[in-house]
Order: structure tokens, then sequence, then C-alpha cells
């Protein structure tokens, strides 16, 4: 890939723009935003900007009985549109199809298998920013097949941990990625100017880092993590801060819209968005032609909703990185007798006919009956679990279930959490079975609650 000179000085002064800054001013993040979007983007950006506000504003409903059902509802709607857009796009254009976990969290293996199948690879090089402990990454598979390269993880005890892992099969950094630092530390590790792969997940300044890092090597192919909580349409760039950690709110990293325009200015494709709405996958222009996907590079088609958890759209609206939360702690047999768990659909439970993977949205209504806060925390965390059953069919132990974190439920009270499920892929009547854990303690069995549905 050969990117003309005004491109590169584009990418050089995003990198410049935050040597030496805590924090960029709005001007200058206006600025160096335009350099890369032009003026293509401006309303793209006004409309991120208004849904900044708007995300912003729910955090503040979800404290208010009153609007917390609104709030709810409008996260209802994005969840239903998102899904009737995907369930419209042509099998395809979809990565899914390739899914496949081994090392990855969201069947990044499987993807990256096939796209390399399909373009050819050249020096099995590759290079992880953000590679967490290396037990679980975008690149371990690879590292595991005989790749080498360098990861990157700023968590001086997750590094440590990954250098285990790695065994000397690739080169582990620990230390923070920088716009400023991040090139130079690339090249004197060792790093070609052409990696084969480049993987970006730091849920913070990933579009500055990502701007940088363009700015000085040219890779076959890219993965980097995007904002779905923003839909197709909507620029956002989280505002860039030396050292800036993620909060574990829907504040982290740019929208699919900004990354990808940054990443076409570079001479890269959009190939497509894993199932879970966590990582979009790019390829060089001059080899994207291999992979014969017909929706090359198209936002409104390949863009994935936010599927990763089962929150009603995204991470959540609030700061939770440093709030103190009671750990749970263990309930005796009589204590977990006292609590009890009701799920209904939600906002109405009269439909029983429903469409084979659709989202629905469920209420559990848990009610603490105990002297103690049941809480998501600790070593003993609570947790609702969730499965689905043909009717019909025996009903199995609990074991490895999905689960969803309870908001704190105070002594002798009740509280509602609501989340969404997809409906099975097969027709017939199913039961949804639901029932609460107390992790390392007990399953609640007495009080499994289901819902019984017809799935057409």
């Amino acid at each position: 890939m050969v990117m003309v000179s005004e491109e590169m000085e584009n990418l050089r002064a995003v990198s410049l723009a935050t040597r030496d800054r805590e924090r960029l001013t709005w001007s200058d993040q206006l600025i160096t935003q335009l350099r890369v979007g032009g003026v293509h983007a401006v309303f793209p950006m006004v409309r991120g900007a208004l849904a900044r506000v708007e995300l912003g504003l729910e955090g503040v409903g979800e404290d208010v009985p009153q609007l917390r059902s609104a709030v709810d509802l409008l996260n209802t709607w994005r969840m239903e549109s998102a899904w009737r857009n995907e369930s419209r796009a042509p099998l395809e254009r979809d990565l899914s199809l390739h899914e496949r976990k081994e090392f990855s969290q969201n069947g990044e293996d499987g993807v990256l298998e096939w796209i390399f199948g399909a373009i050819g690879i050249t020096n099995s090089y590759l290079i992880e920013i953000g590679s967490s402990d290396g037990e679980e990454n975008c690149t371990r598979k690879l590292v595991e097949s005989g790749w080498n390269g360098i990861w990157v993880e700023a968590d001086q005890e997750r590094a440590k941990h990954a250098a285990k892992v790695a065994a000397g099969r690739v080169t582990v950094i620990d230390a923070p990625a920088e716009p400023a630092t991040i090139g130079r530390v690339l090249v004197q590790a060792g790093s070609p100017l052409a990696p084969d792969l480049v993987v970006l997940d730091i849920d913070g300044n990933d579009w500055w880092v990502l701007a940088a890092v363009l700015s000085c090597l040219s890779p076959r192919v890219l993965v980097v993590e995007y904002n779905s909580t923003y839909r197709p349409g909507q620029w956002w760039v989280e505002p860039y801060r030396r050292g800036g950690r993620w909060d574990e709110s829907f504040r982290h990293g740019a929208s699919l819209n900004a990354i990808a325009r940054l990443a076409a200015t570079c001479g890269f494709a959009l190939a497509g968005c894993d199932s879970t709405g966590v990582n979009a996958f790019y390829v060089s222009r001059k080899e994207a032609h291999n992979l014969d996907l017909p929706a090359l590079g198209e936002i409104a088609d390949l863009y994935r909703a936010p599927w990763f958890s089962p929150g009603l759209w995204g991470h959540p609206r609030r700061k939770s990185a440093g709030i103190r939360v009671p750990l749970a702690e263990p309930l005796c047999d009589d204590e977990l007798r006292c609590v009890s768990l009701a799920v209904k659909r939600w906002p109405t439970n009269r439909t029983t006919r429903v469409l084979t993977a659709k989202p629905i949205v469920l209420e559990a209504m848990i009610t603490n009956g105990t002297d103690k806060i049941l809480t998501s925390e600790g070593g003993t965390p609570f947790h609702l679990a969730w499965r689905w059953r043909r009717t019909g069919e025996p009903a199995l132990p609990w074991n490895d279930e999905p689960r969803v974190r309870l908001h704190p439920i105070g002594p002798r009270s009740r509280a509602s959490t609501r989340m969404w499920t997809r409906t099975p892929p097969s027709a017939g009547r199913h039961c949804l079975e639901c029932v609460l854990v107390q992790e390392n303690v007990r399953w609640l069995g007495h009080q499994q609650t289901a819902l019984e549905l017809e799935i057409v």
C-alpha cells in the first residue's frame, strides 16, 4: 500500500498534535479530524455530537424512575431497527459466516483465517496493540500457528503474563500506546514496514493511535475495535487524553464511520464487522478484490449493532470505574430461599408468537427478602442466567449458560433489570428458562421461571 504525500501529512499532523499534550482542545480535535475526513465528515460529526449528548442524557434518565422506561423503549427501538437492517443484508456479505473461536473472544480466529486464505500470507508478521494477558486475543491463534510479531499491553501484570504465554515467539512490550511514540516503539522492536496484520483494541485513544500507526506502517489487514453504540452516519471520536483509561461506559474509541474513513484515507476497504459489534476488519484495497465481497466499504450494510452484552444498547451510560460497589456475601440455604425471581416480556407480555433469531426484551423482577445486599461483585456474585429449551425436551442441569449482571438490590427490597436475548433459529414451541445463581454457592433452582413462546 502506498499513500500519497497529502494523506501521509494528514496522519502525521494527527500524531504530532497529540505530542506532549494531556488533552486536545475542541478546535484541535475538530481540525485534526477534518484533515482526515474532509468536508464530507461535517454532517456525520454533527450527528455524532448530538448522539453523544443523547447518550449522556440517557445516563441521567436511567436514575429517574419516571424516565427509565422511556430510555429503555428508545434502546429497544434501536435494537429492533438494527436487527431489521442486519436481517435484510445478503448472507454473502456477513463475515460471521466465518467466525470461529479458539483463542479469540468473538470469532476473530475464523475470520482472519478466511481473509488470509483469500489474500495469502507474505511475512507472517503480526502486531496486536492491546493484547491483554495473551490468553484470549485476536492473534494468539496465529502465534500458535507459527507467526511472529509484537504484542503491546499497557497493564504491567497482563503484559507479564502475556510474555509467559508468548514464550519468546512474539515480543511483548509493556507500555501504553501513545500516538507520539507508538510508531517508533514498533519499528525499534523490529516490525517491518508492511506487516501482514495489525490489531488495535485499547478502549480509549484508538482513533488517534491508529492514525499514528498508519502514518508509518502499511499493514495488509487491519482489525480495529469500534464503538458500535454510535450508529452508521454518526462520526464520533473520543477526545484524546494522554494515558486515558476506559471508565467502562460508552465513552471510548470511535464510531465505525470515523475509523472506516481514517482507514479508507490510508488505502483500506472495510470488509465487515463481527456479529457482536466489537471489531471491524479492513483489507488493503489492492488485495480486497480477492475477498469477493460485494459490499466492501459500505458502512450502512456492514455495521453490526452492539450485540456483545445483554444490555439494551451497548455499554452503560454511567461511569463505573472507581465506583465502589458492595461485595456480595455468601448466603445460607435459608437466606437463598428468601430470594425470588419473576420474568416477563417487556414492554408487553401478550404476544406469544415471535420470529426466529429476533431479539426480545425481558424484565426480571428480583425480590430480596434477606438482610444483605445482593450484588454482582466479589467472589460470590449474583447473576441472572437464561437458556432456551424446545418444549417437551428434558431439562438439563444448569452449567455454563449466559449471565447478566444485576444492579445492587438492598435488604428487603425489590428491583428490576431489563435485558435482551435472541429467540432460537428454529421454529416451534420453546421455553425461555431463567434462574438466579450465586456463583460458587448455589443455583437458585427453586425459583426457576420460564416463558413459553411459539417461534415462527
